[in-house]
């Protein structure tokens, strides 16, 4: 939660504290508050899942863009590696 979310719910639980007040109502006073603070939480937890859940998607589209990589880099070194074993250079031989 940013500054901004905590002073809208500091407001919202000033606001059920004034209502009781001015009401002589504390019966519900306890749960509404808890509703409140739950209902902040359960946005926060909401948020960062959420967040969370982005990142793990970009580590998978990372993950497979370095494997597609390496998996291109292993093709190209087994290629080589073939036109090397079957390329034969000229020996010259020399009588000294």
């Amino acid at each position: 939660m940013d500054n901004h979310e905590f002073e809208d719910l500091g407001k919202k639980i000033q606001d059920i504290v004034d209502n009781a007040v001015n009401s002589n109502s504390y019966h519900e006073l306890s749960h509404t508050i808890s509703q409140t603070v739950n209902k902040a939480i359960d946005s926060g937890s909401e948020a960062l899942k959420n967040a969370m859940n982005s990142v793990l998607r970009k580590a998978i589209h990372i993950r497979v863009l370095i494997t597609e990589e390496a998996e291109k880099q292993s093709s190209r070194l087994q290629e080589n590696r073939r036109n090397c074993s079957t390329e034969r250079l000229p020996v010259r031989i020399s009588k000294a």
